[in-house]
């Protein structure tokens, strides 16, 4: 997927899910080692779409330098 593709699916998604849940979590898996710029991207587009809880997950846990 693209990046723009990757934004408009978290949109997507987060949009029906907040449809029938208060509670709406993003996850981006191995956050930590996403390009800075794109996570928050990504992160506000689930925030704008309804997401209530955000987790910066790193469930490799490999050093980024």
């Amino acid at each position: 997927m693209t990046k723009a593709q990757v934004i408009d699916s978290i949109t997507e998604h987060v949009t029906y899910a907040h449809k029938f849940f208060d509670i709406v979590e993003l996850s981006p898996e191995d956050a930590t080692r996403t390009e800075p710029d794109f996570l928050v991207d990504s992160i506000q587009a689930a925030i704008d779409a309804g997401a209530t809880v955000i987790n910066i997950p790193d469930t490799v846990a490999i050093p980024t330098q």
